[in-house]
């Protein structure tokens, strides 16, 4: 978390289950406070399938939020942009997309990431 509170961008690799296969992410923390946490995630370079480009570098995008609602209980909730090809990227993919936010959630709350199922099989 310390990465993040400095304000650097961030940069990460991730294989995924869909057409978009492994790609660099940057990552970018653009709120944090007491009882609030923005963070901001983009791919940082283009994402190709069979030699076309889906998505130029920065166009598929997530936003993520963390709020505290209540002591010991936070919301969640997140926003992802893609254009007009994520029809072929989040067709039959549900279930990496969901999984990757219980992981990013499961990271900023402390949860151990490899001891809880994934959220969707």
């Amino acid at each position: 978390m310390a990465e993040l509170l400095s304000g650097r961008e961030l940069y990460f690799f991730q294989r995924e289950n869909t057409l978009a296969g492994g790609l660099i992410y940057r990552m970018r923390l653009r709120e944090h406070g007491p009882g609030r946490l923005a963070l901001e995630i983009e791919n940082a370079q283009a994402v190709r399938f069979l030699g076309m480009e889906l998505f130029a570098p920065g166009a598929y995008q997530f936003l993520y939020f963390l709020e505290r609602e209540a002591p010991g209980i936070w919301l969640y909730y997140g926003l992802m942009r893609m254009g007009p090809a994520s029809r072929f990227l989040l067709r039959d993919y549900e279930a990496s997309y969901v999984n990757r936010m219980v992981a990013i959630y499961r990271h900023l709350a402390g949860i151990p990431t490899g001891r809880e199922p994934p959220a969707a099989p």
